[in-house]
C-alpha cells in the first residue's frame, strides 16, 4: 500500500476501466435542467470501484 504521501500508480489499463465506468454511469444521470451529465468511479486501496452519477455514490461490487 502506497504511503499516504506518495501518489498511487495505477496501470493504463486500470485508468481506462475506471473511465469506461464513468462513461457508463453517466449515461444514466439524471440532470433535466443543466442537461450536464456527471459521472464518476472510484477506487479504493482495497480496489473496490464505487461509482456515481450526479449526487450519488454506488458500490458496484
Amino acid at each position: 500500500m502506497a504511503n499516504k504521501n506518495e501518489a498511487a500508480q495505477l496501470s493504463a489499463e486500470t485508468i481506462k476501466m475506471l473511465i469506461d465506468q464513468s462513461h457508463e454511469v453517466k449515461k444514466h444521470s439524471h440532470c433535466p435542467y443543466s442537461k450536464f451529465r456527471v459521472g464518476s468511479a472510484l477506487l479504493t486501496v482495497d480496489n473496490r470501484v464505487i461509482t456515481g452519477k450526479g449526487n450519488r455514490l454506488n458500490p458496484v461490487n
